[in-house]
């Protein structure tokens, strides 16, 4: 619903202040990472041990993956685009989709990676010129201080657990880098 849609940007300063309020926050905030924690560890631990029969899961909580994926950008993607400036840099884009956005913004950009669940959403990035890589999002196989610019459209809530998202997303950009994120 439009009342709880945001679309949020941050850079890395703020983001960092963002996660030292939080945690700055008390005891209550700290249980809560503890259970957040543990559950993180068991997701973890079982998609090591059946990695394939998770990301199947994950497909099919999207339904449109299995159907070739959307074939237009949805209004608050295109509030999204108009955002974003027209000089990305190394740019990273989570949760990429059937690369809609990718083909919008992707010539902005001196590089442009992108992470999914699929290899048929790889497939359709590198038509756009970008990179697709399947991978959690909450575990990104990426070097520290990366990214100039993330883009993540819709993607956030779907994370099992946003906060260890955010954490890989602050540590993979670099400083002074932006996140786009549309909630």
């Amino acid at each position: 619903p439009a009342e709880i849609l945001r679309l949020v940007t941050a850079d890395a300063t703020q983001a960092a202040e963002l996660c030292d309020s939080i945690t700055a926050a008390g005891v209550s905030i700290r249980a809560a990472d503890e259970g957040v924690a543990e559950a993180v560890h068991v997701a973890h631990a079982a998609a090591e041990t059946d990695a394939e029969r998770a990301r199947e899961q994950q497909i099919a909580a999207h339904g449109y993956l299995s159907s070739g994926g959307r074939h237009e950008i949805t209004g608050d993607g295109e509030s999204l685009i108009a955002m974003l400036p027209e000089s990305l840099g190394d740019t990273l884009e989570i949760g990429f989709g059937y690369a809609l956005t990718a083909q919008r913004v992707a010539p902005r950009a001196r590089r442009y990676i992108g992470i999914d669940l699929s290899t048929e959403q790889g497939i359709r990035l590198r038509a756009c010129g970008g990179s697709g890589l399947v991978a959690d999002i909450h575990w990104l196989p990426l070097a520290d201080r990366s990214f100039d610019t993330i883009i993540a459209d819709n993607v956030l809530e779907h994370a099992g657990s946003p906060r260890v998202v955010l954490t890989e997303l602050h540590r993979v950009l670099k400083p002074g880098g932006r996140v786009y994120a549309l909630i």
